[in-house]
């Protein structure tokens, strides 16, 4: 188990369940995620376990279930009681990537000729990065312009524009998992 996964476990709000192919599945505790197109006969069965907490976003609602019964075990108990697809799951915790030590690529090697870009004034290239946002910075100024984007925020469960402070949203004084990053990548594609 990677170092993310273990400090993912130590927050008491996530709990894992071990997947068919081995792997573990994360998801916050006591949390569904249920479309608007699930079915009244289900709809009905899970307001007796529950109820709709606030909408997500793209016909999707966040649920609290009550009692111990785990989302991974509610989901499979529903999945085994009807026909149908079902619609909903539990609200999964996912990570932009897992920690990498070192590269997956060749130790760097000088190249054999150099190459010269035109200026900036001369590329009508735009790309797109979609990453963990950008924190200004003046050697980003002129080639980057963010977008800000939403997040679900985990304390308190809302979609909410992701927060300007991309160095440390937990204020825990140190750099977040991916703290940078898409400055990282958006510096690559700009040079």
């Amino acid at each position: 188990m990677d170092s993310t996964t273990r400090r993912a476990l130590a927050d008491p709000d996530i709990i894992a369940d071990a997947g068919k192919g081995g792997g573990l599945a994360l998801a916050r505790r006591g949390e569904l995620l249920v479309s608007h197109e699930t079915g009244e006969v289900l709809a009905r069965e899970l307001r007796e376990v529950g109820e709709p907490v606030n909408e997500v976003g793209q016909g999707i609602q966040l649920w609290r279930i009550r009692g111990e019964e785990t989302p991974f075990a509610l989901v499979e108990r529903l999945s085994h009681a009807h026909a149908a697809p079902l619609r909903i799951g539990p609200n999964h915790v996912f990570f932009g990537c897992p920690p990498i030590h070192g590269c997956p690529a060749a130790p760097p090697k000088p190249a054999r000729s150099q190459v010269t870009f035109p200026p900036l004034s001369e590329c009508p290239i735009e790309v797109a990065v979609l990453d963990s946002g950008t924190i200004p910075h003046p050697a980003l100024a002129a080639r980057v312009t963010s977008v800000q984007g939403e997040w679900i925020n985990p304390s308190t469960g809302n979609l909410e524009p992701v927060p300007a402070d991309a160095v440390d949203r937990d204020g825990d004084g140190l750099l977040d998992m991916m703290a940078g990053h898409g400055n990282v990548v958006c510096s690559v594609i700009a040079e």
